[in-house]
Order: C-alpha cells, then structure tokens, then sequence
C-alpha cells in the first residue's frame, strides 16, 4: 500500500501529467487513470485503487468542483480514513464561476446530474496552491515534501523505556499465563493515568492472548482514546469474532471524526451485530465520508439490514444525492441496490435526482421501473409529468397503475386528459381504479363529469374509488361533486350497478368530507335537510 492515488477532472489532464513527472522523478510511485475521458460510467477499479493506495492526491479546481466522480472519490477516500493531500491547480470562486461552468460541465459529462461539492476543509485551509504565480519550484517542493511525510507515518510498535514501574510491570505481567493475573494487568492500567498506561493499552491490542486483546480494546473505548483509533480500525479486520467486536464498540465509545474508517470498514463485516452498530453510528454522527459505502451495503443479504441503510441514508438528504445518482447509473450493481436508492431518491425528495431518474426510466428492469415511478411520485416534480404519461400507455398493469397513483401525487392538470382515457379505457379495473383516485386529488372540475360517468363502472370497486375521487373535489369546494353524493344517498341518483358497499363508501366519504372541513360539513347537512 504504497501508492498515491490521484483524483482529478479529465479537464486538468495537463496539470497531472506534470505532478505525475514529479512524483516519478522523487521516486513516489502513483496511480492515475490515464485514459480519463468526460462522460463515462464509473469503473469499480477506481474502488480497488482508492482502497489500496497510502493517500490521495486531490486536484482542485473549477472542473474537479464539478465532478460527481471526484466528489465520489474524495469522499470514498475520507470515509476509508485515506490522507487526503488538496492541490489547487486553479483558483476557485465559489461565487460566480461554478455557476457559469456547472450547466457546460454537466453536457460534457452527458447526462444530467446533480451539483456536486468540494469538502469545504480542502478549499478554505489544509491545501497546497499551485495555482497562476504560486505554481514555483519551490512549492512543487513542498508539495513532494508533504507526500514522503505522509508516507512515512508510523503506528506505535513498542513501550518506551521511560514508562513508569508501575506500567512495566503491570505490561509485563500480561505475558502471564494466569488469565486472573493478566485481567488484573488490564485492569491496573486502565487505572493508571498516564500516557505510557495508554500506549500499553494500545500495544496490548496485538497481544498473543485474545482476552487481553478485547479487554485493552474495551478499556480504550471507556478511556475514549483518540491515540488508540489506528489500531482499533486495524482490529476490525482481525479474524476473530470477539475483537472485531470489541473494536467497533470501543470506536463508538471514542466518539471522534476519525473513527469513521473503521466504522465504514466494519459495514462489510460477516458478523451482522458489527454492521448494524457500525451503520448506526455513522449515521447517528452523519458522516458524509461514508455515504459510498452505506451505499454499497445496500447489497446486503439480511434484508432488515438493507432496509435499515435506507432509512440511514435518508437522514443525509441533499449529500446524499451525488453518491446515489452515480450507484444508480452503474449497472454493475444489483436490481436490489438500484431499486432501494431508487426509493431512497423518492424519499429524500429533491429535484435533483429527477433528470436521472427519468433517463432511467425505460430501465430493463421490471421492478426497478416501479421504484423509479414511485419516486417520481413523492419527489413531486412537474418536471416527471410527460414521462408518467408515457408510462400510461405501457404494456405492463402495474406500470400503468403506478404511473397513474404518481401523477395523482404531483398534481398536475397536464395529465388530467391521459387519466381520463385511462379511467375509461383501462382495460385494468386496478388502473381504472387508480385513475379515479388520481383525478380527485388533482381536484380540477373538469374531472366531474368522468367521475360522474365512472359510477356506472362494471366494477364495484372502481365506482367507489370515484366516490372518494368526488369527495376530493367536494374538500376543496366543488359543490356539484358534493351534490352527487347526497342524491346517491338519498336514491335522487339511481346507478347501473348498485351495491350496498355503494352506499357505505358514500357514507364514509360524507364522514371523511365533514372532518376535514367543517364548512364541507354545513353544506353536507343543508343538502340532506332539503326537499331535492
């Protein structure tokens, strides 16, 4: 794991190919894909390379601000807990420039896609500006200077000689084959307040013996130490249960931003008990970093865990949004991943996912169109209107069922005349029934006269979803749609296909119109009170 990866917009290629000469020339061994072209789908190389190397070069600039794939790639990086190392190679004004460039970015990329983001850390502090007149010898020197320091970086391997007695002894004495005696060990230097206690604490995490393995990494978890992270998140690859274990509980104990690695490290773990309280946490302390790999979690077999990732990832809201826009577009993934963002998206509810979302929409996959059409639905946008018509017309029932209930949800008068086609048309009483339902909460008069129409439906079911589609239109002031139901009430209106199920739907929704609106309900009383 010697490599430095390096994230950047195929824009600022120029850029990297002189960093590349640099780095060769100190001897510092890179990976950088090439071949970078604008527009291509993610590759799961990228993943294994990030993975792999030691840290990240990160090219800042107008384009890579733009990126989805380089924010994808940042954050993946973060959430790995990888050294991030910011290099401006162009001045950014968040201002007015981004604007002016995001609409020609996204062409090149050729799709639509959200606006991405640079993690404010990397542009406001912590970075080296190769930028116009700061791009010198020397500053490309401290830039190489930086990557030999990162590199460098060691983890803590021995006690110090100038360790208190006490801690030697009580370090020495976790050798002992008495397991009492090494508990006791552990015990005393937790309670010996002193650096040189923790380091042995942090030592003991790679002991021969297993208990003073899981009860160093429980006392480091109480004692809340930051020094003993690294190698906590290295006990979360461990092969036994219990330390892995231990590990995770003590990281969450910690409570510190860089635990986040080996939380996010932990989503992959065989132990289900490790991934549901690693995921938990990370979404309780709401670490953008680790989006990506909730995301990919997404995939797991223990379905109540998946579902709960979903729920997790809805709590990010609007970050969450560039991560699940690029899984989505990955085929690579499974119809389980791609429907659950697809649901994700609708839940979160931004128009920002709507541009994919549609271009997705003649997806190969059955159930993966359903999810798309129902997130349409509850994000609400107008924007989806022409293509939920489309789907009107689809071969497939529930296609048609569910473009019809999302069309209800967005409201729009746009499809008022395709829903009446399919109120009547449908071969689908489900569709015919759902068709009623969406013209009522659109709530538009025009819609009375088919829903009149529509009581005389062969289907029982489908006259009483237009009765409530009628009692829609009467909550929002429509008095001849209230007037129909009354005379139904009172046998003024006799229908083709009556039912007792008729009346009790009329009923309830006379009830139904009377809470919501007490005004509704004075009129309600007023018509059956009257002579006609």
């Amino acid at each position: 794991m010697s490599k430095i990866f390096i994230s950047y917009s195929h824009v600022d290629k120029d850029f990297v190919e002189k960093l590349v000469e640099h780095c060769h020339i100190a001897d510092i061994d890179i990976w950088w894909d090439d071949s970078l072209k604008a527009g291509e789908y993610w590759s799961p190389q990228i993943d294994e390379a990030i993975t792999n190397a030691s840290a990240m070069i990160l090219i800042l600039s107008p384009n890579s601000s733009v990126s989805p794939y380089v924010t994808y790639e940042w954050a993946f990086a973060k959430g790995l807990g990888k050294k991030i190392i910011p290099v401006m190679c162009e001045s950014i004004n968040r201002d007015t420039q981004l604007e002016a460039n995001i609409d020609t970015i996204k062409q090149q990329y050729g799709v639509k896609l959200p606006q991405p983001q640079i993690h404010p850390d990397f542009i406001l502090s912590h970075r080296i500006d190769l930028s116009g007149q700061n791009n010198t010898p020397q500053t490309w020197k401290k830039l190489i200077n930086q990557i030999h320091e990162v590199l460098g970086n060691f983890l803590l391997t021995n006690l110090s000689p100038y360790a208190p007695d006490a801690v030697k002894i009580a370090y020495a004495d976790l050798k002992s084959s008495d397991g009492g005696k090494r508990k006791n060990a552990i015990l005393s230097l937790s309670l010996i307040e002193s650096p040189y206690a923790e380091d042995a604490l942090i030592l003991a995490l790679e002991h021969d013996y297993l208990d003073v393995r899981w009860w160093s990494a429980e006392k480091l978890g109480k004692r809340r130490s930051i020094k003993a992270i690294p190698k906590l998140i290295k006990c979360v690859s461990d092969e036994n249960d219990d330390i892995r274990l231990y590990a995770v509980e003590a990281l969450i104990q910690i409570e510190d931003k860089s635990i986040e690695a080996g939380l996010i490290q932990a989503l992959q773990d065989k132990n289900q008990d490790i991934r549901r309280k690693s995921a938990e946490t990370l979404g309780k302390i709401g670490s953008i970093e680790a989006i990506p790999s909730l995301i990919k979690a997404l995939d797991d077999e223990d379905n109540h865990f998946s579902g709960r990732i979903c729920q997790i990832l809805e709590t990010f809201g609007t970050p969450a949004i560039p991560p699940l826009v690029i899984a989505f577009q990955d085929k690579t993934n499974s119809e389980q991943v791609r429907q659950l963002i697809a649901t994700i998206l609708g839940n979160i509810r931004s128009s920002e996912a709507v541009p994919v979302l549609i271009q997705f929409l003649p997806d190969d996959s059955y159930i993966v169109r359903l999810k798309i059409i129902s997130a349409l639905g509850d994000i609400g946008s107008s924007e989806a209107v022409p293509s939920l018509i489309d789907c009107i017309q689809d071969v497939k029932e529930n296609i048609r069922r569910r473009a019809t209930q999302s069309l209800g949800k967005i409201g729009s008068i746009i499809a008022i005349p395709s829903l009446i086609l399919a109120l009547h048309h449908d071969e689908s009483y489900h569709v015919r029934e759902s068709a009623a339902l969406a013209l009522g909460y659109i709530g538009s008069p025009e819609s009375l006269p088919n829903l009149i129409k529509s009581l005389n439906d062969k289907v029982s079911s489908v006259q009483e979803c237009a009765i409530r589609a009628l009692g829609k239109l009467g909550e929002k002031g429509n008095l001849d749609a209230m007037k129909i139901l009354i005379d139904i009430l009172k046998g003024n209106l006799l229908l083709e296909y009556d039912s007792p199920s008729i009346q009790e739907t009329v009923i309830s929704t006379l009830l139904s119109m009377n809470s919501n609106n007490p005004l509704v309900g004075e009129i309600i009383n007023k018509y059956i009170h009257s002579g006609s």
